[in-house]
């Protein structure tokens, strides 16, 4: 499984992470200001919990990176932030209007 997360600045990042860490130790750190904590905040965080981490300032970067990184049987999960995935959603046109 591949994780892309952005989580708000408001929220227990390391409890997140810790959970998200059972998951996956690949993980792929995305942001949407002003709500979504800082990419380097994020980043700082993760690296007690995760062995391989990305990040992107641009979520739909971050969509594309894992879409094209993913593994035979990997699943990709978007999670974290509801605002991250639904940009996502729509940005990819994943979602309709």
């Amino acid at each position: 499984t591949l994780l892309l997360v952005g989580i708000s600045q408001d929220k227990d990042i390391d409890g997140i992470f810790k959970e998200f860490s059972k998951i996956s130790k690949r993980i792929v750190l995305t942001t949407i200001p002003p709500r979504c904590a800082n990419i380097e905040i994020l980043e700082e965080k993760a690296r007690n919990y995760f062995k391989e981490i990305k990040t992107f300032e641009d979520p739909l970067k971050a969509f594309d990176y894992c879409v094209s990184n993913l593994k035979n049987e990997d699943k990709l999960l978007i999670t974290g932030s509801i605002y991250v995935a639904g940009y996502i959603l729509k940005g990819r046109k994943l979602l309709g209007s």
